[in-house]
């Protein structure tokens, strides 16, 4: 592959192809070899031109570095633009862009060449999205690579909504999810703000939407969602199959949700906490579940709903509505092991033990 490659201080505008800055071999999944330095700094890239999907960087490579540029579409085209960047290797960092009428922001994925590809961060990046910062692919074979070491921190982010967008995910989030067929670990999102002016009960917006598409084996594992603040954001985290598709052979463990806050800024739209998502297949499972010391406060529904297995689950002194009834409060279906603290236990009498 190659060795190094820099583009400064350029305006890319109305581009010829799909991409403006393309680095692979043979075919976008299984290059001849990994290029390495690519660093992609100070340059504005301005609407693409086409009415096809695009992204402006697709960088199968390793070491790269894409800061301080501007993205940008113009009103009515933002549905040709699904990320700024796909990026499908090590070591990467994504520091100080800002983002304008943009679905999403970086797409996460892997390679066939890597045993895992890992350690991308997100950090200090400011602008708009219609679907999510970071989408996380982990493949669609299970010849691809593990994905891990997986940062999304310190960005400031709206959500907005357009009717020229024709596909939108089943849920928006900070961090999203999409096909996962091998270990997925060490995902990371943290201290980051975030607000939309459109919340609705049927268009969610998490910090963390860590759902799965297709009945494969995945071992997901290592999450840690701390620190965030939403105004006008449905909840922390929605884990689980995605929509109603069918999900076994799915092991989520040791999740971490802490110190997060979420308002509801005046809106009527319901708040839904954590919601664990019909994980009813005896080989899928959440184990080791920490909610503790967030706040929720607004229209709330509940802080957390869980109708699938959950094992080893601790919540501890969040702060919801004392309006909120027992029933909807802290409600799982199925659990082993729940652990409360003092100041929880008003709200687990619906616990119900299968």
């Amino acid at each position: 592959g190659l060795s190094k490659f820099i583009a400064k201080n350029n305006k890319f505008t109305r581009f010829a192809n799909q991409n403006v800055i393309v680095m692979f071999y043979s075919n976008q999944f299984k290059p001849y070899g990994i290029s390495e330095s690519m660093i992609v700094t100070d340059n504005t890239f301005y609407d693409n031109g086409l009415t096809i999907d695009m992204s402006a960087l697709h960088l199968m490579s390793k070491n790269t570095y894409v800061m301080r540029n501007k993205f940008e579409q113009p009103q009515g085209r933002e549905d040709y633009v699904q990320c700024a960047m796909e990026l499908h290797g090590s070591n990467s960092l994504v520091d100080g862009n800002t983002f304008t009428n943009i679905k999403s922001w970086v797409n996460a994925a892997v390679n066939y060449t890597e045993p895992t590809v890992g350690n991308l961060i997100v950090v200090n990046n400011m602008g708009e999205s219609y679907e999510s910062l970071v989408r996380v692919w982990s493949g669609e074979s299970p010849d691809e690579s593990d994905l891990e070491n997986i940062i999304v921190s310190n960005n400031t982010a709206r959500f907005v909504t357009s009717t020229n967008i024709t596909t939108e995910n089943y849920v928006r989030a900070v961090l999203n999810t999409g096909n996962f067929n091998k270990s997925v670990r060490n995902l990371n999102v943290n201290n980051n703000t975030v607000t939309t002016a459109d919340l609705t009960d049927s268009k969610q917006l998490y910090f963390l939407n860590l759902t799965v598409q297709l009945d494969w084996y995945s071992d997901i594992h290592s999450i840690t969602v701390n620190g965030n603040t939403g105004t006008n954001v449905t909840g922390f985290a929605v884990i689980g199959r995605y929509g109603d598709q069918r999900v076994d052979n799915c092991y989520y463990r040791n999740i971490q949700i802490n110190d997060n806050n979420v308002y509801s800024g005046g809106k009527s739209a319901k708040l839904r906490g954590v919601y664990i998502n019909q994980l009813d297949d005896p080989t899928a499972v959440v184990n080791s579940l920490t909610v503790a010391d967030n706040t929720l406060l607004g229209n709330v529904e509940y802080f957390i709903k869980a109708t699938g297995n959950v094992y080893n689950a601790n919540i501890a002194n969040n702060s919801y509505p004392t309006t909120l009834s027992d029933e909807n409060a802290i409600n799982f279906v199925k659990k082993n092991k729940c652990r409360f603290a003092l100041s929880q236990q008003r709200q687990v009498s619906e616990i119900i033990s299968t």
